[in-house]
Parts: structure tokens; sequence; C-alpha cells
């Protein structure tokens, strides 16, 4: 992998926690009033700064700190950048095995030793961002419109869409 390939992947996990932290304060008040009252900017997501860097992956790509009470994820990033025009129609003639692998592979193990819900993040080149968790009864309850299902088993959804129905869904 090349240091500018490298460079955008570490971009995109920054860009995910910033889109995670910004979201979450502006639409979720509980966490808006408790990061506010503690004050302190180190307590926003952020890109684990191991990621990339092991073979034997044991954390996730985003550590949430104080997000995790509102939003109890582990989050693997993937960005592909030979994928131009990646949507929901597509998709799955382009990356789903690659997608599979890399959920159980990397994802679900570090989620199931860190006791939170395994969720990849992915893009491709100048496209929307996406992810991909597996059906289970803490996600049962989450309804989309527009959604890819795959091998009974996996919903892929628009990430903006996901934080949206999750935070609504967790604040009724």
């Amino acid at each position: 992998m090349s240091i500018y390939q490298k460079n955008k992947g570490k971009k995109f996990e920054n860009q995910v926690a910033d889109i995670l932290h910004k979201y979450f304060y502006n639409n979720n008040n509980e966490y808006r009033r408790l990061y506010n009252f503690l004050g302190n900017k180190q307590l926003k997501p952020y890109r684990d700064l191991s990621s990339g860097t092991l073979k034997d992956v044991s954390t996730s790509d985003i550590q949430l700190n104080l997000l995790y009470k509102f939003f109890p994820f582990s989050i693997e990033c993937k960005f592909w950048k030979e994928f131009k025009d990646l949507n929901l129609n597509n998709l799955l003639k382009e990356k789903v095995s690659q997608l599979f692998n890399i959920f159980e592979k990397q994802v679900k193990p570090v989620a199931v030793k860190s006791n939170l819900i395994p969720l990849l993040v992915f893009k491709g080149n100048y496209t929307n961002i996406f992810c991909m968790y597996e059906k289970c009864d803490d996600l049962i309850y989450l309804d989309f419109k527009n959604y890819v299902f795959l091998r009974q088993k996996y919903k892929i959804v628009l990430f903006n869409d996901f934080i949206k129905e999750y935070n609504e869904k967790i604040n009724k």
C-alpha cells in the first residue's frame, strides 16, 4: 500500500470521526450537554493512532470516547480509491466478497472483544459513505427506505442515514 493510499485512509477515518461528533453534538441533547459540561476536546471521537499499522488488529479504527454511551459500535473504516461510482445499485457487483471478509475477519472479532456492535464504514473515491452491519437484536428496530440486504444477514445503508435512524430510535 502506498503512502498516498494510507493518507487517504487516515483522512477518511478522521472524516468519519468528525461526522459522528458533529451529528450527535447537533442532534442529541444529552451528548451535547455532557460534552459541553466536561469541556474536554479530547472526549471527541478520533482516529485510533495505531489504525492501519498492526497486522493483528485489536482495536477499532475510531475511538468513540464519550460517544460510546450513545453509539456503542466498533468501527472499521475502508476507503477504496479505485471505485469512483460506488452506490447501492452497483454494490453487489463490486466489493461484496471483500466486504464479507473484512466484516468477518476484522470488524466482528474486535467488536466481540470490546463488547460492542460491529460496524463497517466504507466508501469509494468521490462516493457517498456507506456502512454495513449484521442483523441482530440490538439493531432490529432500524428501518431504512434504501438499503441492500445481503446473505439474509447483513444490511448496507448510507452512513448518514444509519446514524440519523439510530439516534432517532435511541431517543424515543
